[in-house]
Order: structure tokens, then C-alpha cells, then sequence
């Protein structure tokens, strides 16, 4: 959010998006922003039968349909006759209430640290955890990451060997503790 060209290119979607040089210059993360992806992961030996197994993931929009997009990223002429097996989808996950204690705390405790920050929630792309799961039982949930990104961590985000800079990490959990101890009241 601190590099002024990405700065420039999210100020206005619309543009962005008509533009495909000005989307294309959108860090790939960024793109996952405004349209629905695939990704695949690398190729394994399968099970006893032999063969080979290809794992790919949709990455979808909130409102978009797994099957159509299913057709659309991956329609037969692509594939080339190789049988795709897909496994029950979890469906999409409910939101967790921004009027919770728990987002109240951290809320909270970044204002306390940084001042006044802009919360979410917000959408992220081309990411999933088992917060997903926790509130489908509606037990409330909430991505939070106490550590600060620069912009030059991203460029290894989604890749191999991902890192933040040791100080931010260092800083996170101290962050981290102030909240726990924000809500479960202690001093």
C-alpha cells in the first residue's frame, strides 16, 4: 500500500480495469482483487495406481459461482481430455460482526500502537485459512496479522521461503500479546 504506483492504480478500479497495461502492472496478488484465478500447484506422483496428480485451486470472488468459473478458467480445450476430479467445495464462509468485542479489541490495540488505522473488513485474494471454518460453526473470526508488511516483503508473498524483516516480526508479537492481554482483560 506504500509503493505510489499501486497507490495510483487501486485510487481508481475502474480505470485500472479498463486499461490492460495499467491492470497488468497490478502486483498478481492485486489482480486476484478483481477477477476470479486458478492456481496450480506442482506436479506429484499419484497413489498406487500410478499417474500423476495436478493440484489446482480456485480462487473466486465473493459472489462468483464455482462451477461457472470452473468452466470458464478451465474449459475442455484447455484440459485436453485430463479427467478433473473436484473435491466437495466448503462453500462460502459467513462474515464475522465488525461490532464484536473481539474486532473492538483489535481495532483497539492497532490505535493504541499506530493511531488511528483504517480496519476492514477487507477481501483477500488468493487467500484462505480455517478461520473459514471456525465461523461456519459461528464462532467469530477474524484474519488478523499483528506484523507490518513493506511493500519489498511482498515481491516473496505467495512464494517459496516467505519472510518479513526480523524487527517486524519481533514487533508483531509484542503487538499480539498487548491484544490477548487487551482481551482477556489483564494488566
Amino acid at each position: 500500500r506504500d509503493l505510489p504506483l499501486h497507490r495510483r492504480l487501486l485510487a481508481d478500479p475502474a480505470a485500472t480495469l479498463r486499461d490492460i497495461e495499467r491492470f497488468h502492472r497490478l502486483a498478481g496478488y492485486q489482480r486476484g482483487l478483481f477477477r476470479d484465478e486458478v492456481s496450480a500447484f506442482p506436479v506429484e506422483p499419484g497413489a498406487e495406481g500410478g499417474g500423476y496428480v495436478l493440484r489446482i485451486t480456485l480462487s473466486l470472488l465473493p459472489d462468483s459461482d464455482p462451477e461457472e468459473a470452473l468452466a470458464v478458467l478451465l474449459p475442455d480445450w484447455l484440459t485436453h481430455g485430463v479427467r478433473l476430479v473436484r473435491l466437495p467445495d466448503d462453500g462460502p464462509s459467513p462474515s464475522s460482526p465488525v461490532d464484536h468485542p473481539i474486532f473492538a479489541g483489535i481495532t483497539a490495540a492497532l490505535e493504541a500502537r499506530y493511531g488511528t488505522v483504517l480496519t476492514g473488513p477487507f477481501f483477500q485474494t488468493r487467500s484462505a485459512n480455517d478461520s473459514r471454518l471456525f465461523r461456519r460453526a459461528g464462532i467469530p473470526s477474524y484474519g488478523f496479522s499483528p506484523f507490518l508488511v513493506l511493500s519489498t516483503d511482498t515481491i516473496g508473498i505467495g512464494g517459496l521461503n516467505e519472510g518479513i524483516a526480523l524487527p517486524a516480526f519481533l514487533d508483531g508479537v509484542e503487538l499480539y500479546e498487548e491484544l490477548l492481554r487487551r482481551l482477556v482483560g489483564s494488566t
